[in-house]
């Protein structure tokens, strides 16, 4: 179990969840005001206030992708053991056996019909 959450003490995890919070907090504070306040204000259309909110979520994604990329980036270098499939493996065997399970189940619950 100490693998699986060696991310959660990794450098900069921390600062990047709270910024990540922090941002969106903030993009769903613009949208309420824009709603709100500023939208009617303009004189937007319908279309034109769509395309703030879009463009807003897209910028809004762009910095957070941004942000864990380059945390993904680092954390992959410093445990390359995490990222080549040791985890994944084990994770992956545990899918292929409940997958086959539900196979097997599937195919019995037809043989009996």
């Amino acid at each position: 179990m100490k693998e699986k959450t060696k991310f959660l003490k990794s450098k900069g995890f921390k600062a990047r969840v709270s910024i990540t919070m922090v941002l969106w907090a903030a993009w769903f504070c613009f949208l309420i005001l824009y709603l709100f306040v500023w939208a009617g204000g303009w004189g937007h259309s319908v279309l034109e206030g769509l395309a703030v909110i879009v463009v807003s979520i897209i910028v809004a994604g762009v910095m957070t992708a941004i942000m864990w990329a380059s945390w993904g980036m680092n954390f992959a270098a410093e445990h390359p053991g995490l990222c080549e499939g040791e985890i994944k493996g084990e994770f992956k065997k545990h899918i292929d056996d409940y997958i086959d399970k539900r196979i097997e189940a599937k195919l019995k619950e037809k043989g009996t019909d």
